[in-house]
């Protein structure tokens, strides 16, 4: 379908949903609500991470 190849070419997932039939609409909501879940906890660990700061010392260490 147009629709799935569009979601493909964008990398995103795709349902066909029907609220008249009910058709996936659970299914879809589970699915939002699991992605979000999961990109919250990435930037939680993200954001637990220490920052390193490197310093270059320079070439021969001895003082003036």
């Amino acid at each position: 379908s147009k629709g799935q190849a569009l979601a493909d070419e964008y990398g995103i997932k795709f349902f066909e949903t029907s609220a008249k039939t009910n058709l996936n609409v659970e299914e879809v909501f589970f699915s939002i609500a699991r992605d979000i879940k999961q990109r919250l906890s990435d930037t939680d660990h993200k954001a637990e991470q220490p920052t390193s700061i490197k310093i270059n010392h320079p070439n021969g260490g001895g003082s003036g």
